[in-house]
């Protein structure tokens, strides 16, 4: 059979930016115009700024409307809690995908970026996630392929010392971009193939993680269930990036939500003792780092305030019972 008669389930969640979303729908649905099984979720993440019927309206002038579903949620639960909305419609009908394909509403695929994630799941059985090589949409290639976090990454990062550094190396998170396919631990969600077995085995998204780490822990389960993530180098698909988040916006302060999702992380696979000792290891590295930045009057790349707020809701976190 070709991979074009394979049955996918493309889910695709806007909050917030309805407009750039049907961009991303226009080239998605270009390049899957011949895929008979192929199907789109649109899941509107409780925006409530009028996206709702900004999508309806597209939708009824698209040739391809048939094969497109809307889902408004009456809740935003985060990324993992709208994509499941999607995931889970799908999963509970009388005849679900075989392969679900996550698609950022700020990415746009080039020709056959999807077919490639999907031939390679299909001729790599073992395989349960691959996602793409994402780029800017000036071309600059992104960091999407990444280790898991632990606590050797926690003080690589804190420290900032290019002899550690070069010592932990084999615990920095994000990865070389690799220049071709290849096994990694996870990869950034905004383009990523799930084969249904990996769903049905580890389960959807943990809704507790509202934004960031949900991709992390899910590539964690599916490897620990003996489905691994692979990088596929040519699938290409190119990314705005943090355009509904604003976490590359100057002077953004790191969210609370961002390190409430790295804490769960922590805790939920290696436990409270764990999640402290990487707790302590990155505020006492990163303090040394401010210390030695300011005597050494080198510029602040980060997020302001990055420091004094991790420990803020480190200590927030010990006072839990």
């Amino acid at each position: 059979m070709s991979i074009r008669g394979e049955r996918l389930r493309v889910v695709l969640v806007n909050y917030k930016s309805a407009p750039m979303a049907m961009q991303a729908v226009e080239k998605l649905m270009a390049d899957i115009a011949d895929w008979p099984n192929a199907r789109l979720t649109i899941v509107d993440n409780h925006s409530e700024d009028g996206s709702v019927e900004v999508i309806e309206q597209s939708l009824l002038k698209a040739p391809w409307r048939g094969k497109v579903t809307l889902i408004a949620s009456d809740r935003n639960g985060g990324y993992g809690a709208g994509n499941n909305l999607g995931l889970r419609a799908d999963l509970e009908s009388d005849d679900p995908s075989d392969y679900f394909y996550l698609l950022n509403p700020d990415a746009f695929v080039t020709p056959n970026a999807v077919g490639t994630l999907v031939e390679f799941l299909a001729h790599n059985r073992h395989a349960g996630i691959a996602g793409s090589y994402i780029e800017g949409i000036d071309g600059v290639p992104h960091h999407t392929a990444f280790r898991f976090p632990s606590l050797g990454s926690e003080i690589e990062s804190g420290l900032r010392l290019g002899v550690v550094s070069k010592y932990l190396s084999d615990w920095i998170v994000p990865l070389e971009i690799p220049e071709k396919r290849c096994q990694v631990d996870w990869l950034a969600g905004a383009s990523m193939m799930v084969r249904r077995e990996v769903l049905e085995t580890v389960g959807l998204f943990d809704e507790g993680f509202f934004l960031y780490f949900e991709e992390t822990d899910l590539c964690l389960r599916a490897i620990q269930s003996g489905f691994p993530t692979y990088y596929i180098r040519d699938s290409v698909v190119a990314h705005v990036g943090s355009a509904t988040t604003g976490m590359k916006e100057v002077n953004r302060r790191v969210p609370a939500f961002w390190m409430d999702s790295r804490h769960r992380y922590f805790e939920k696979h290696f436990g409270k003792a764990y999640t402290r000792a990487t707790d302590l290891a990155f505020a006492i590295t990163r303090g040394t780092w401010e210390i030695r930045r300011r005597m050494q009057r080198k510029t602040d790349d980060g997020p302001p305030g990055a420091w004094i707020d991790f420990v803020r809701h480190s200590l927030k976190q010990l006072r839990k019972p």
